[in-house]
């Protein structure tokens, strides 16, 4: 294949059913050339945190996503088949996130940074142990 990029658009957000062979194919397909890969919408099940899904979705080194961060992106494997994530909230109003429950805080490096605080590589973690606790 002679280009630098392979844009996928292959499936949209709404699908709802496992990849029959010709897709999966494709995918392997995909994920087996040298080109960077960078996906149109990235793969509904991934957003959602499907296990089953992993080896199924093409490998991106590039994905934007829109008004959400979805949480399939950030989990699990889901970085790995991401790659460097882009988000854009497309400028929507913070009033139509007011009811909205996340399920995960996603932690910037800037966050990291203000939070933790650097230790001396030679110290023992037992002594300079801080724990932070993620989730519900």
């Amino acid at each position: 294949m002679t280009c630098d990029w392979i844009v996928d658009a292959i499936f949209g957000i709404g699908i709802n059913r496992d990849l029959d062979n010709l897709h999966q194919k494709a995918i392997q397909s995909i994920n087996n050339q040298s080109q960077r890969s960078y996906p149109l919408i990235f793969h509904r099940a991934l957003w959602k945190y499907r296990k089953d899904f992993w080896g199924k979705a093409v490998s991106a080194d590039i994905t934007t996503t829109y008004v959400g961060k979805k949480s399939g992106l950030y989990l699990d494997s889901g970085p790995n088949y991401a790659g460097t994530i882009h988000f854009s909230d497309l400028n929507i109003d913070e009033c139509f996130y007011s009811d909205a429950q996340p399920q995960i805080q996603i932690v910037s490096d800037k966050d990291k940074s203000d939070v933790l605080t650097r230790r001396n590589q030679a110290s023992q973690r037992a002594i300079t142990a801080t724990s932070y606790s993620l989730g519900e």
